[in-house]
C-alpha cells in the first residue's frame, strides 16, 4: 500500500513538473527548462549546420586574385535574390536551410513571450542565428528584421554587439552604407568591447566604405582590423585586400610590406601565402632589373615545391609577365604556354594567357597568329560585355582584314605556284603529300592503340586489385561489370536478347545502325579521296580565265595588305615588302601607279633614297596621274579637287542618288565601275548602285546585288553593310504580296503615270480646289516608281473613308477633275509597293 502511494505521488509530481514547463507560464522551472532545451538541443544542432554552411562557402568560393578580392567572400547573384518555384530543384543552401529551420523551431516552440516580454534567454540567440542564415542565403530584408528582434534593452550585451555588426553588414548589402557606418562607429567609440568584436566591426566598416569608394577610409579600418588579428582567415583576407589597394595607389613599397606581413602570418591559409608571393611579383617594375633575377628565382622555388601544383598556372603566368616587362618575349611566351598546360589552370587564367600571347605576337608583327590568340580569349570569356573583353574584341576587329587578305594571298600563291609546275612535278608533289597523310594516320593509329592497351591494362590491374582485396559480389562491383560488358562486346558483338543467342546470327540492326553505316561509308569515301592523286590534280585551275581570276584576287590581297600595314599598324617594313612583292607579279596597269605612290609614302618614313626613286619613277612615267600631282604639289588645291579622282566622282554620284536622279546615277555608276576597276573605291560604288537599284527595281534585285557584294568584299565596311541589309530584308521579301488594310493609318490617292507625263495642269486645278474648299490637311507630290513610271500622290487622308468622301465630293462639284485611274492606298502598302515594285499585284486586290 505504501509503495502504491509513493508511485502515485511520483506520477502526480512528474505531471506537475511537466505542466509547469509550459511556454505559456513564467515560472522558474519553465524559464530554465525551455532555455536548457533550446540551447543544448535545437540551437546546438542549428549552430552545427550553420558552421558547416560557412565551411562550405570557404571551400567553394573562388577568389579572382587578378582583381581586388572582396573583404567578405559572399558572391551576390541576381538569380539567388529571386525565389525558386521548382520544388525539385537542388537546394543551394542545404546547411543554412537546416540552421534556419532549427532557429524557427526554437522561436515557435520554446518562446516564453508573455505580454510582449521574452523570458527565454536563448530566443535572442535563435533570432541571431535566424538572421545570419538569411544573410548567407541572400535574403537581406528578412535578415535585418531578425537582427532587429535581437537588439533589445534586456538582451545580453555581447549578443547585442555581435548583432549590431551583422545588422551593419546587412545594411551594406542593402546599399544603406551611411547607416551602417554611423551605427558601427558609435558602437566602437563608446563601448569597451572585446577585441574580436572590434576586429569584426572595423572589417564591416571597411566593407561599407569600399561600397562608396572611400579608399582612404577602407585602408584606415582594414589596418585597425589587422592590428588585432583574432580571426586568422579574415585577417589574411584583410591584409591581402590592403596590399592590393596600396598597389592600385602605386604605393608599391607599402604593398610589398603588407604582402610580406601576410606571408609571415603563421595562421594564414596557405592559398593567401602563395598568392601574396605572386602579388609581390606583380609589383615588379621594368626599371628594377637588379631584383628581377632574385624574383624569378623565388618564383622558381614555388614551382619546384610539390605542394604548389594547384597554383602552377598563376605562378607560370606571373613569371611570363615579369619576363614581358623585362622585354624577354621568347622566355615570356614559354612561361605563358606552361601556364596554359598547367594541370589546374582555370578558364580565366587561360583567358589571361591567351591575351598575353596575342599581345606578344602583335609586338612581333605576327598579326595572323595574334588574331588566333585573341579569338581564343573571346571564345573563353563568359561575359562578352566586360571592359577587358570589349577592348580585345576591338583589337581583334582591327586584325580581321589582315587575316582575311593574308589567307587569300597564301592560298592563291600556293595554287598559282603548283599550277605553274609541269605535270611530272605536280604528280611528285602530291605523291609526297599523300605519303605524309598516310604516315600521319599510321602514327595516329599507333598512338590510339597504345592508349587502348594501357587502358585495358589499367582495368585488369584494377580488377585484380579488387579481387585480391576480397571485393564484393561481381554484379555489385561497377568496375568488374563494365570490364565484362566490354569483353562480351569484343567477342560476340551487339547481340539481341533472345534464346540460343550464342548460335544465332541475329544482330541488333536498326535504323540508327543503317544511318551510322551510311555515314561511315561517306567518311571512308572522303578519306579515300585524300589518297587519290586525281583528287588533287582535278582541282587545279586549268583555263586561263580561272588562273587570271585567282591572280587578280592574289594581287588585290597583296595591295590591301600593304595599305593595312602602312595605315593601320604603321608597320612600314611589312607594307613595303607586300607592295614590292606585288610589283614582281606584273599587276594590271591600274594598280601600278597606286602601288608606287604608297611605296613612296612608306619609304618617306624609312628610306629617303628609295622615296626619291619612287617620286622620280612616277614623275617620269605618269606625270598626269593625280598621285604624281599630289606628290609634286602637296599644297595645291588641285591635288584634292581632281574631278577624275574616285572620291570626287563618288560624291557626284551620291548627290545624284540623293536628288532622286536615279537612272542617271545608275548609268554613271556602271561607267565608274569600269573606270576604277580594282581600286579600293569599287565596294563603295557597288553598294551605292545597290541602293539606287532598290528604288528603281525593288528589293529582290537589290538582294541579288547585295549578295554579290557580301561574298566579294566580306571584310570591308560595304560588304558587312550588304550582309546586314540582306538579313533585314529577308522577312520583307517573304511578305512582299501580303497587303494589309489598316483603318487608322495615313492614306493616299495615287495615279500611275509615265515619267515623261506633264501633270502641271492637274496639279494646278487640284491646288486651287484644295485652297478654295479649305482642305488644308492635303498636299500633292510626284514620286518615282520604276524606270518608266512615276506616281502622282494626293496625301493627308486619315482613313480610306475620308479619301472616298473626297473623291465623291469632287465628282459631284467638279466633274472630270480626277481621272478614273486614281486609286486609294494606305501608307504601309505604299511603302511595300515602292520596296517590291509590285503595284500591279496590289491593284488586283482592289478589284
Amino acid at each position: 500500500m505504501k509503495k502504491y502511494f509513493i508511485y502515485c505521488v511520483s506520477i502526480v509530481i512528474a505531471f506537475g513538473f511537466i505542466f509547469s514547463c509550459s511556454p505559456t507560464k513564467n515560472t522558474f522551472v519553465s524559464r530554465n527548462m525551455n532555455a536548457l532545451g533550446t540551447k543544448f538541443n535545437v540551437l546546438y544542432n542549428g549552430n552545427l549546420a550553420f558552421e558547416k554552411g560557412l565551411k562550405d562557402i570557404e571551400e567553394n568560393y573562388n577568389d579572382n586574385f587578378y582583381e581586388r578580392i572582396p573583404i567578405e567572400p559572399l558572391l551576390i547573384k541576381e538569380e539567388t535574390l529571386r525565389p525558386s518555384f521548382n520544388l525539385n530543384a537542388p537546394k543551394k543552401y542545404k546547411y543554412f536551410e537546416t540552421a534556419e529551420e532549427k532557429a524557427v523551431k526554437a522561436v515557435q516552440k520554446h518562446s516564453i513571450n508573455i505580454r510582449g516580454v521574452e523570458h527565454n534567454t536563448q530566443i535572442d540567440d535563435a533570432y541571431l542565428l535566424l538572421g545570419k542564415t538569411r544573410y548567407y542565403t541572400q535574403r537581406f530584408i528578412p535578415a535585418l528584421d531578425a537582427f532587429n528582434h535581437t537588439i533589445k534593452e534586456n538582451s545580453k550585451a555581447n549578443l547585442i554587439f555581435e548583432t549590431r555588426i551583422w545588422q551593419g553588414k546587412t545594411q551594406v548589402r542593402l546599399q544603406n552604407e551611411i547607416f551602417a557606418i554611423d551605427g558601427l562607429n558609435k558602437m566602437v567609440r563608446f563601448n569597451d568591447l572585446p577585441e574580436a568584436i572590434v576586429e569584426e566591426a572595423h572589417t564591416a566598416i571597411a566593407m561599407a566604405f569600399n561600397q562608396i569608394d572611400s579608399t582612404e577610409q577602407v585602408i584606415k579600418h582594414l589596418k585597425l582590423a589587422t592590428e588585432i588579428a583574432k580571426n586568422p582567415v579574415q585577417n589574411a583576407r584583410n591584409l591581402f585586400v590592403l596590399g592590393q589597394i596600396y598597389r592600385e595607389q602605386n604605393h608599391l613599397d607599402s604593398s610589398n610590406t603588407t604582402f610580406n606581413t601576410l606571408m609571415n602570418f603563421k595562421k594564414a591559409p596557405y592559398k593567401f601565402k602563395i598568392q601574396a608571393q605572386i602579388e609581390i611579383a606583380k609589383n615588379h617594375q621594368a626599371s628594377d632589373t637588379a631584383n628581377a633575377d632574385i624574383l624569378m628565382a623565388t618564383l622558381q622555388k614555388l614551382v619546384d615545391n610539390y605542394d604548389n601544383i594547384p597554383y602552377l598556372g598563376a605562378i607560370y603566368y606571373q613569371m611570363g609577365v615579369v619576363e614581358t616587362k623585362d622585354n624577354n618575349l621568347d622566355k615570356a611566351t614559354d612561361f605563358f604556354n606552361l601556364s596554359l598546360k598547367a594541370k589546374n589552370t582555370n578558364a580565366y587564367q587561360k583567358l589571361l594567357d591567351y591575351e598575353q600571347l596575342g599581345s606578344i605576337n602583335l609586338i612581333n608583327k605576327k598579326y595572323v597568329t595574334s588574331g588566333i590568340y585573341y579569338d581564343s580569349v573571346i571564345n573563353i570569356a563568359e561575359n562578352k560585355t566586360a571592359r577587358k573583353i570589349r577592348q580585345i574584341i576591338r583589337k581583334r576587329k582591327k586584325l580581321d582584314d589582315v587575316i582575311y587578305y593574308d589567307a587569300i594571298a597564301n592560298v592563291n600563291d600556293s595554287i598559282l605556284r603548283v599550277s605553274a609546275l609541269d605535270s611530272t612535278a605536280q604528280t611528285a608533289l602530291f605523291n609526297s603529300h599523300i605519303d605524309y597523310l598516310k604516315q600521319r594516320e599510321k602514327d595516329s593509329i599507333t598512338q590510339e592503340k597504345l592508349k587502348l592497351d594501357q587502358l585495358a591494362l589499367d582495368q585488369q590491374n584494377a580488377i585484380k586489385s579488387t579481387i585480391s582485396s576480397g571485393g564484393s559480389f561481381y554484379f555489385y562491383n561497377e568496375q568488374l561489370v563494365g570490364f565484362g560488358k566490354q569483353e562480351f562486346f569484343k567477342t560476340w558483338g551487339n547481340k539481341k536478347l533472345s534464346d540460343n543467342w550464342r548460335y544465332s546470327d541475329q544482330s541488333d540492326i536498326s535504323i540508327v545502325s543503317v544511318k551510322t553505316e551510311k555515314k561511315d561509308t561517306v567518311a571512308i569515301a572522303t578519306k579515300n579521296l585524300k589518297y587519290n592523286i586525281e583528287y588533287y590534280l582535278d582541282r587545279l585551275p586549268k583555263s586561263k580565265k580561272q588562273i587570271d581570276s585567282i591572280t587578280k584576287q592574289r594581287n588585290d590581297a597583296y595591295f590591301q595588305l600593304g595599305l593595312i600595314y602602312k595605315e593601320q599598324f604603321r608597320d612600314y617594313a611589312l607594307a613595303s615588302e607586300k607592295l614590292e612583292t606585288l610589283l614582281t607579279f606584273d599587276p594590271n596597269d591600274n594598280l601600278i601607279v597606286p602601288v608606287h605612290y604608297h611605296l613612296y609614302k612608306t619609304y618617306s618614313q624609312t628610306d629617303s633614297v628609295k622615296a626619291a626613286g619612287e617620286k622620280a619613277f612616277l614623275t617620269e612615267n605618269y606625270p598626269e596621274s593625280r598621285f604624281t600631282q599630289i606628290i609634286n604639289n602637296p599644297d595645291s588645291a588641285l591635288s584634292f579637287k581632281d574631278e577624275n579622282a574616285p572620291e570626287t566622282k563618288y560624291k557626284q554620284l551620291y548627290n545624284l542618288y540623293k536628288s532622286d536622279s536615279l537612272i542617271t546615277a545608275d548609268s554613271l555608276i556602271t561607267i565608274a565601275l569600269k573606270t576604277y576597276q580594282d581600286l579600293p573605291i569599287i565596294p563603295k560604288l557597288k553598294l551605292l548602285q545597290a541602293y539606287t537599284i532598290v528604288k528603281l527595281d525593288g528589293l529582290k534585285k537589290f538582294d541579288s546585288i547585295a549578295k554579290e557584294i557580301a561574298l566579294e568584299y566580306p571584310n570591308t565596311v560595304e560588304g558587312k553593310k550588304a550582309k546586314s541589309a540582306r538579313e533585314i530584308i529577308k522577312k520583307n521579301l517573304a511578305e512582299a504580296d501580303n497587303f494589309t488594310t489598316p483603318k487608322d493609318k495615313t492614306w493616299y490617292l495615287a495615279l500611275q503615270i509615265p515619267k515623261t507625263a506633264d501633270m502641271s495642269k492637274l496639279e494646278e486645278k487640284l491646288r486651287t480646289i484644295i485652297y478654295e474648299e479649305e482642305f488644308t490637311q492635303l498636299s500633292m507630290a510626284q514620286k518615282s516608281y520604276d524606270r518608266t513610271t512615276k506616281l502622282f500622290l494626293i496625301k493627308g487622308f486619315s482613313g480610306d473613308y475620308s479619301s472616298d468622301d473626297f473623291i465623291n465630293y469632287l465628282h459631284k462639284k467638279y466633274k472630270n477633275v480626277l481621272p478614273k485611274e486614281f486609286f486609294v492606298i494606305s501608307q504601309p502598302n505604299y511603302n511595300k509597293v515602292q520596296q517590291h515594285k509590285n503595284l500591279n499585284t496590289y491593284l488586283q486586290t482592289l478589284k
